[in-house]
């Protein structure tokens, strides 16, 4: 009997839900197809490990930096973008800089983004790379309906 304990467990799958009165054949997609349809709607990014790279570009100033990242698969429109905390980010070539703040635009397939810090630590047309500073830095991507 499924209900004699709090540890049985019941599944149901091959439900296919219809609107209207008619049925149609049953969709079986793979995994990875039904992820890249999901993706169309919404991404995340990073939340893995410190110094996980998210973008390259190149220093515009000593306090500003722009760098650029491609998403894939493409979304369903523009995406509007949201960060965690801009201290979970730095940028650095081969010594890091915490940022003080980042905004961003979208393309179409890539993200770019304006990144300022602290002080004259930057300099211009020097390649920089934005990475996570810790485990918490992440990048959201929605084009929701």
């Amino acid at each position: 009997n499924v209900m004699q304990s709090t540890s049985d467990a019941f599944g149901v799958t091959g439900v296919q839900l219809e609107k209207g009165s008619v049925a149609t054949p049953f969709e079986f997609r793979p995994y990875s197809q039904e992820l890249a349809l999901c993706q169309r709607y919404y991404q995340v990014y990073g939340g893995f490990a410190t110094n996980q790279l998210f973008a390259t570009g190149h220093g515009k100033s000593t306090t500003t930096a722009t760098v650029c990242s491609p998403y894939s698969p493409r979304m369903r429109t523009q995406p509007t973008i949201s960060f965690s905390a801009p201290g979970d980010f730095k940028i650095g070539f081969t010594t890091a800089t915490a940022i003080s703040a980042i905004t961003s635009q979208t393309g179409d397939g890539m993200v770019m983004f304006q990144v300022t810090v602290n002080g004259p630590d930057l300099a211009a047309n020097v390649p920089y790379f934005l990475t996570a500073n810790n485990s918490n830095a992440r990048m959201y991507l929605s084009a929701e309906l």
